[in-house]
């Protein structure tokens, strides 16, 4: 049974897939943020401030800065430029640090808590290489949309051919003869459980070195964050990191949500505003050939329009 999602009983359920555990429902309010989820058996409580901030999740305290961003949580810290766009996120165990051209892209993540680096380039708005901190270099070959990565090569010509759904996440990887090699699932709003080539077990981040993973965005399977250009989305919590920067001409209530709570039924590829799926088709279409910074212009162009 496939993830469903119920935006006017302001509920969602998402059901298990290739034996996972992960069956959850969620409570909703009107306007997309979490109230209360239920997962195993176990209740948690969402208590929502009047810009549908998280002011408190169970027992823990959220805090923010002055631009609602979210700064610290139970678990995580995060910091930001002078751009609102995510610096540094770190948990006891992982560090993330970010460094971005001047576009806004991410070119370098650097793991705090090893000092090891990757890096990355982009073609226009897509992220296509990657040199891994062992020097490892992989490139990613696109489709017509603007987020439908087709298959990974590997510096020795290894292949990763990427299956997506309607929305572009990516729920199967094969190699050059068409074997399984991973599966991944996601709960409505997201989260990740990544299953090897037969399904029989979980992996805590992708054997075969994937990237991209919930609307076929570049995803840290560890830092559990969601690169959606203009914002990070944080998928075990149903939302972004901080408020939409284009206010409420983005045509959104909740500042915070991904798609107004429909994670299941609208995409936002530049983190901007929600789209139907035929969104990145017709923004791809109308600036290919383009250099990069007009196709950036473009992009916040069309998600004001």
């Amino acid at each position: 049974m496939s993830p469903t999602q119920d935006s006017a009983a302001a509920t969602a359920q998402a059901q298990p897939l290739l034996n996972t555990s992960l069956a959850t429902r969620y409570s909703l309010t009107g306007r997309g943020a979490w109230t209360g989820r239920d997962r195993g058996g176990v209740h948690t409580t969402y208590t929502v401030d009047r810009r549908d901030g998280y002011q408190q999740v169970g027992s823990s305290p959220w805090t923010y800065d002055a631009a609602g961003a979210l700064v610290q949580d139970a678990t995580t810290q995060f910091r930001y430029d002078a751009l609102g766009q995510l610096a540094s996120s770190s948990t006891a165990t992982v560090g993330r640090a970010y460094r971005r051209d001047a576009l806004g892209r991410i070119i370098a993540e650097t793991d705090t808590k090893t000092g090891a680096v990757t890096r990355y380039a982009y073609d226009g708005l897509r992220r296509t290489f990657r040199r891994t901190p062992d020097g490892q270099v992989d490139v990613t070959i696109d489709g017509a949309g603007l987020d439908e990565h087709v298959v990974t090569i590997t510096a020795s010509g290894q292949r990763r051919y990427l299956h997506q759904d309607r929305l572009g996440s990516v729920q199967l990887i094969t190699n050059e003869v068409g074997n399984p090699l991973e599966w991944i699932r996601y709960t409505a709003f997201g989260e990740p459980t990544i299953k090897n080539s037969t399904g029989s077990y979980t992996l805590p981040t992708s054997a075969v070195g994937n990237r991209f993973g919930f609307h076929d965005h570049p995803q840290d399977w560890a830092a559990g964050l969601v690169d959606m250009r203009a914002r990070a989305y944080r998928p075990a919590f149903g939302r972004f990191l901080s408020l939409d920067p284009m206010g409420l001409a983005a045509g959104s209530p909740n500042l915070y949500a991904l798609g107004d709570g429909a994670a299941l039924t609208f995409v936002d590829p530049l983190g901007l505003r929600k789209e139907n799926d035929s969104f990145e088709a017709r923004l791809d279409a109308e600036f290919a050939g383009a250099p990069a910074n007009a196709q950036l212009a473009y992009g916040l162009g069309a998600c004001s329009r």
